[in-house]
């Protein structure tokens, strides 16, 4: 199995809930420590097959349910089928099966942790491969075994383009909705507009456009421009950071949005505090566009 770091796995070690964990969870007392799964012990539902390698990036619901990753080893595992999604003992997604909304089309790797709600619904995002699958599709993102969106098909609000390789941080909500980051490709698309905020298949924000509510300010600018992920609450709000570019002077600052709400700018005074204006501090360095010492280039989803 590709795509995920190394360093997300420690052979040998355990995926655990403590009871603290679930106290938090449910209001209760800590019951002990509960294990939730193990390397070596036997894989629920899969005969003859123990879990393997797991990785230490877990999501943990109120419920106090787990999702994880995990190798597997034993009978008849290969490097094509050996890396499973869970929840709790629950197998939601195995490489090498069948992918749920497409004909002769498997699962191939999970690229990074997946993402758990209170409902239980597990997002993760895998690579296909199989029937018509190409280096223009291979990727998606699903939320149990409901497709959410695949690389290379039209979403709202790009136009003549199509979404690229999403990244694989996702949110999830407690509605089920997805927000991500994606590259976009296809016609019109450049380095200076290449990237989006999506929520499932519904462009929140775009590299390049016209900051909403501001004059000669475009979205992005930079490498990075979306980094870090966006999150998600249960209305379906996203918020996210953004660059912004001064389509007059190519300088960049910092910004912090609500969908289309602007709630904080570097270099915007801070809300007053006891009727006082705290004097303004930037909370990046400006710097020309083309310059990129300060800013950070989140990995890219392909492995």
């Amino acid at each position: 199995m590709g795509g995920v770091p190394c360093s997300d796995f420690r052979r040998g070690h355990l995926a655990l809930v403590t009871g603290l964990a679930l106290a938090a969870a449910s209001g209760g007392a800590a019951a002990g420590t509960i294990t939730v799964a193990l390397s070596g012990d036997p894989a629920p539902g899969l005969a003859g097959v123990n879990f393997g390698a797991i990785s230490i990036e877990l999501s943990l619901n109120n419920a106090g349910q787990v999702a994880f990753l995990s190798f597997l080893t034993g009978s008849g595992v290969t490097a094509s089928n050996d890396g499973a999604i869970w929840r709790d003992s629950t197998l939601i997604a195995r490489e090498g099966n069948a992918a749920p909304g497409f004909s002769g089309v498997d699962f191939g790797s999970f690229l990074g942790p997946p993402v758990l709600n209170d409902t239980g619904q597990v997002a993760f995002m895998s690579t296909l491969t199989g029937s018509g699958v190409t280096s223009t599709n291979a990727e998606g993102i699903w939320r149990n075994s409901t497709l959410i969106v695949r690389e290379g098909i039209d979403a709202r609000g790009l136009g003549s383009a199509n979404l690229g390789a999403p990244d694989f941080r996702l949110s999830l909500n407690n509605t089920g909705q997805v927000a991500f980051v994606s590259l976009v490709a296809g016609s019109g698309v450049t380095t200076t507009n290449d990237t989006a905020i999506m929520r499932n298949l519904t462009l929140v924000a775009r590299e390049g456009d016209a900051a909403p509510g501001l004059s000669f300010v475009d979205l992005g600018g930079s490498a990075g421009a979306f980094f870090p992920p966006p999150v998600l609450n249960d209305a379906g709000q996203v918020a996210f950071h953004s660059f912004l570019v001064d389509t007059n002077f190519g300088t960049l600052t910092s910004s912090i949005w609500r969908d289309s709400t602007l709630i904080a700018r570097a270099d915007n005074a801070a809300p007053a505090a006891n009727g006082t204006p705290p004097p303004t501090i930037p909370l990046v360095p400006r710097l020309p566009v083309s310059g990129s010492s300060t800013c950070i280039e989140p990995p890219r989803p392909r492995p």
